[in-house]
């Protein structure tokens, strides 16, 4: 397959910044692109765990408020769409310190706010602006030697997921012992901290492509409809991140309720099953770089359908649901990784756009697996919300089993 050109007419000796550098990157570079997508990102979940006592705090139905849950990722699509193809035009640098800067101001709202209706706003617009994680993970891409990208990758993708770890845990635990105001505080004073070590650290860009802001948006949709292997790895983002979603928008209703009636610190602890996730993104990075990506992806599928189908038959047994929120992490996040292994082959001087191209699908599954869990589980209680994440499960394998030859020819193409 031929590489995507769709630089809207730039001059060939433009926008090569990324080819540049990608043979400078270091260790430490990383791993403070890792704590950028970390942070920014914890900022879109620590409303999870707080789920119950935020109903109770804004008078609103237990049942019902994962609508905030779907707030935050729809925010997160928008600020994909808008945002982060922005990475290919302007320093992402300038990018990281804004995203973060803004996050300050909305996580203050948050923290101060009575009114529900301004709160949800402000959940919204933080979603916009956590997606200064998307723009660390893109930039990993583009600096990176490209028999060692999916490494690098798996590095920041391993701390976006700590990030999302943390925020669950920390936010359970501040807000039992300070409120859950105190959280939205604490995010505020972490993302201000961040913003001068990114102007500090992290180092400058040079001459990018100076493509309009339209046709920068356009070829996004162009990257799309052009590349099936794209729509492919996108389709199996989005429900991947559907069954992430539906885990954990019905978590905290449903074991802050009987017969659990578990406290935010232990709904919050449950989060570090979270780190079952981080080490597939790593091993799952590892395999890619190393031609063994291939049987991640199936292998995710089963792990995906079979943990759903525990979880219904172990519903009310606290260490089933603990040990497969575990098992769930680790086929998500090696799906997820191998994903981004295969298409940040497309084009290497567009590696914002293809990360908006792909990871708008990823967030929109989100969206869609939160607002359908949230309609189960109101409905049918936790049992319909699981066996939603296997029927969209058993639909991903069997998508991956019709399409597996193909896709591989598409790959072989790219080498």
């Amino acid at each position: 397959m031929a590489t995507l050109d769709t630089r809207a007419g730039v001059d060939e000796h433009e926008g090569n910044f990324d080819l540049m550098v990608s043979k400078t990157v270091s260790r430490s570079t990383l791993i403070l692109l890792a704590i950028v997508a970390g942070v920014s990102v914890a900022n879109n979940y620590y409303i999870q765990p707080l789920l119950y006592v935020l109903a109770t705090s804004f008078h609103q139905s237990t049942k019902t408020i994962g609508i905030l849950v779907t707030l935050s990722q729809f925010g997160y699509v928008v600020g994909l769409v808008t945002i982060v193809p922005l990475g290919d035009r302007i320093s992402r640098r300038f990018l990281l310190g804004t995203g973060l800067l803004l996050s300050v101001a909305f996580c203050l709202l948050q923290s101060q706010t009575r009114s529900f209706p301004i709160f949800a706003a402000s959940v919204l617009f933080t979603g916009v602006t956590s997606t200064v994680a998307q723009t660390s993970v893109a930039f990993s891409a583009a600096i990176s030697d490209p028999d060692k990208r999916a490494s690098s990758v798996s590095v920041v993708i391993a701390g976006l997921l700590t990030g999302i770890l943390l925020a669950r845990t920390a936010a359970g635990l501040i807000a039992q012992l300070f409120g859950y105001r105190a959280v939205f505080l604490s995010a505020a004073i972490a993302s201000a901290a961040l913003v001068i070590i990114i102007f500090a650290l992290i180092p400058g860009e040079g001459t990018k492509a100076k493509i309009p802001y339209l046709s920068l948006l356009s070829s996004v949709l162009t990257f799309f409809v052009s590349s099936p292997l794209l729509r492919r790895r996108a389709l199996f983002g989005g429900i991947t991140f559907a069954c992430f979603s539906i885990f954990w928008t019905t978590l905290a209703p449903y074991l802050s309720a009987p017969p659990f009636h578990l406290n935010l610190i232990s709904i919050g602890l449950i989060g570090f099953a979270g780190l079952a996730g981080v080490f597939a993104a790593r091993l799952a990075g590892f395999a890619a770089d190393r031609g063994f990506g291939h049987i991640v992806t199936p292998v995710g599928w089963l792990i995906l359908i079979g943990s759903f189908s525990a979880l219904v038959i172990g519903r009310r047994n606290i260490l089933v649901i603990v040990v497969f929120a575990a098992i769930l992490d680790l086929g998500i996040q090696g799906i997820h990784i191998t994903n981004q292994s295969i298409i940040y082959r497309l084009d290497p001087l567009s590696q914002s756009r293809v990360t908006t191209a792909y990871m708008t699908s990823y967030f929109t599954g989100g969206v869609l697996g939160s607002a359908g869990a949230t309609l189960a589980f109101a409905r049918f209680g936790i049992v319909g919300s699981y066996l939603f994440g296997v029927v969209i499960t058993v639909f991903g394998l069997l998508v991956w089993a019709l399409g597996r030859s193909r896709e591989k020819l598409m790959i072989q193409e790219l080498n």
